[in-house]
């Protein structure tokens, strides 16, 4: 279900800041070329933590 339709519009709709992590192929390649340069934006994230953090 991750990556659908339904979960990246529920995810726009509600304001959700999100990425995507896909599998790619000729049709994904062809949409992310037809992306404008423009419309790109920088992913920050935080630092890692060396011993992991349970329900983070």
């Amino acid at each position: 279900m991750f990556g659908t339709k339904k979960v990246i519009t529920t995810c726009i709709q509600r304001g959700a800041e999100f990425s995507l992590s896909i599998s790619r192929n000729k049709r994904i390649n062809a949409a992310i070329a037809a992306i404008d340069e423009a419309a790109w934006t920088r992913c920050t994230t935080r630092a890692r933590s060396k011993t992991p953090t349970p329900g983070r």
